[in-house]
């Protein structure tokens, strides 16, 4: 019950702020934690584990505990939010000036013609790598091959200019090709959540435009049919059947993509009972990560899992390990005490920036917006934060270059925008207020005949 009102609360504050990021928190959490558990309870599948591992069968009873945890962290960094972030996002009705559309086309499409072989080249040089006994995770291949999640952020640019950068017809066809072989590059059993990640901020994109109503019609298509790819990809790693859609339908309905719940229970298993609590490590480990173990060869091994299995991270391997959940993560740092000092720290860090975006023009607004409800689906899977941040990094790396260093040209009167949409972008904290400064900023971008 609490988390259907956060839903509603979700669509509250999307059709009051136009923001996104509510709503899809909530959907996303209350499908891996509350109806995950509800599946368990009608008897459509049964409580989750892992198997011959040193780890005992996780309990309805513990499945509950992980539940309560989880539904604490995520009221406290909604509220949060929601108390930060009390500003209204400018409509997406807007287009790019034509200078600037020229000069972003050449460079997106420059970027996906160099990056759509070599991609291919890094994906072929990271698998005989491996092959040839090279450990991913010692070597500079962890960094190599981590590049071609750069096209994340190529394909949402792509859609970006598909949308509001006024190409003719035979570009925009070009355009749509490119999507496309980006989405079959990206998509994978083993990168879902990367593809996954572009699919929702490239939803956001082109719904954008629309009345909150109809945008959010879109918005939940693009999301169902997210879902949809997800699970098929899912279906992949251990099916070859003919009817893997049906497949994918049916481990929707039954959650099983979802497993966030029991990795919360069975890190409860070993956190702080065998290994104790991290008090911050979790976190300042993403400052000693990208230091390849072959310059330090005694590098503390950061995965709870992996020091639960016992497994040697300096030997060949690929992935593994459970996700707990970002709420987990937050666990591991400090029990209770931990999921609520850091559900108020993100909380109040990712309103305080959406807040900030909503000063900006609407187009880097949105795609501000776009960056981090697709950084969310990752990172709310939780259980190697480190290794997040860097997919992260690695996937976005230009847009936080572009709000680094380009940030003047991002405000409301920037020359790379259209005059009479950037005049929309005087924001208030109040809806009225917001409504009445949009209206008197088109009054005055009007002609004289006009008036």
């Amino acid at each position: 019950m609490i988390q259907i009102g956060w839903i509603l609360a979700g669509l509250w504050h999307f059709l009051r702020r136009s923001d996104e990021l509510v709503l899809l928190v909530s959907l996303l959490v209350g499908y891996f934690s509350g109806y995950r558990m509800w599946t368990v309870l009608a008897g459509v599948r049964q409580v989750g584990g892992i198997g011959n591992t040193g780890f005992m069968q996780v309990t309805q009873e513990a499945a509950f505990v992980a539940l309560y945890a989880i539904l604490l962290g995520q009221c406290i960094f909604l509220g949060t939010y929601m108390l930060v972030q009390n500003r209204v996002f400018a409509s997406g009705n807007f287009t790019l000036s034509p200078a600037t559309s020229r000069n972003l086309q050449s460079k997106v499409f420059l970027a996906a013609i160099i990056l759509l072989p070599a991609t291919y080249l890094i994906k072929g040089f990271a698998a005989e790598s491996f092959m040839g006994g090279f450990a991913l995770n010692i070597s500079a291949t962890a960094y190599i091959r981590l590049f071609p999640l750069v096209l994340s952020t190529v394909a949402i640019l792509l859609i970006f200019l598909w949308r509001f950068g006024g190409l003719d017809g035979g570009t925009r066809l070009m355009n749509l090709g490119l999507v496309c072989v980006l989405f079959w590059l990206t998509y994978g059993s083993q990168g879902r959540f990367q593809f996954l990640a572009w699919l929702v901020a490239g939803g956001l994109i082109v719904a954008a435009p629309y009345r909150p109503l109809t945008r959010l019609l879109v918005l939940g298509t693009a999301v169902a049919v997210a879902a949809m790819v997800f699970a098929v990809a899912g279906v992949q790693r251990n099916y070859f059947g003919d009817s893997e859609q049906l497949v994918a339908v049916d481990r929707i309905i039954r959650a099983e993509d979802a497993n966030m719940l029991e990795g919360f229970a069975l890190m409860q298993q070993v956190i702080p009972n065998v290994y104790g609590y991290r008090w911050g490590k979790e976190h300042l480990e993403t400052l000693i990560r990208p230091i390849p173990r072959a310059w330090w060869p005694g590098k503390p091994v950061g995965n709870y899992m992996l020091k639960a299995l016992g497994v040697d991270e300096t030997k060949p391997s690929g992935t593994m390990g459970i996700s707990p959940s970002l709420f987990g993560s937050f666990y591991v740092e400090g029990g209770y005490l931990g999921i609520v000092l850091f559900s108020i720290l993100y909380g109040f860090g990712l309103g305080y920036f959406m807040r900030w975006a909503a000063g900006l023009h609407p187009a880097p607004a949105l795609l501000v917006r776009g960056l981090l409800c697709a950084s969310l689906v990752p990172l709310l899977r939780g259980g190697d934060l480190a290794g997040i941040f860097a997919v992260l990094a690695m996937s976005f790396w230009p847009f936080f270059l572009l709000l680094l260093f380009r940030r003047r040209e991002l405000l409301p009167n920037s020359s790379w925008f259209n005059a009479p949409t950037a005049a929309l972008a005087t924001i208030r904290t109040g809806r009225r207020d917001y409504m009445r400064s949009g209206r008197a900023s088109v009054a005055r971008s009007r002609s004289p005949l006009q008036r």
